[in-house]
């Protein structure tokens, strides 16, 4: 947890408030509705290949955040046009 915390102050040390980069949700919901009765076994591995998958699709300033349901997305750059197509293409 140590290293995601000094991944996460990385990205937003020395950053205005305004400009702190964007947060994206990326919810697993639709996932865990197929899944159904089966979701609770599978679920670890959803997670974790989800993250290296995002992660893959990340740069190096941006962090995410394992979170109840999905994860937490955030990008370094400020732009919100920028952050909006990248995250609609890791969707």
């Amino acid at each position: 947890m140590s290293g995601f915390v000094d991944r996460l102050k990385s990205v937003l040390s020395n950053r205005d408030v305004s400009d702190i980069g964007q947060l994206q949700w990326i919810s697993l919901d639709m996932v865990r509705c197929k899944a159904g009765d089966e979701w609770i076994r599978i679920s670890k591995t959803v997670y974790d290949v989800s993250a290296r998958f995002i992660e893959s699709k990340l740069g190096p300033e941006d962090a995410v955040i394992r979170a109840r349901g999905g994860f937490i997305i955030i990008f370094a750059e400020p732009d919100a046009d920028a952050a909006l197509a990248r995250i609609a293409a890791v969707s």
